[in-house]
């Protein structure tokens, strides 16, 4: 477990454009896990067919 967190750390600083032997700032990681919620929300509304307007305002 421990050698997929270091895997994913890595790909991280790759996409984030850091040197690998620099730590990870938790801001570059709390912005990839804010990124990968959207990129989720986006692909269930999508696959449940969810109206567009419904997507746009919560109130719906």
């Amino acid at each position: 477990m421990q050698r997929i967190g270091e895997g994913a750390a890595r790909v991280f600083k790759t996409l984030a454009g850091q040197d690998r032997d620099e730590p990870m700032g938790s801001l570059v990681f709390a912005l990839y896990f804010f990124l990968l919620i959207i990129a989720m929300m986006l692909i269930l509304a999508w696959l449940t067919g969810a109206p567009v307007e419904c997507i746009v305002r919560p109130a719906c």
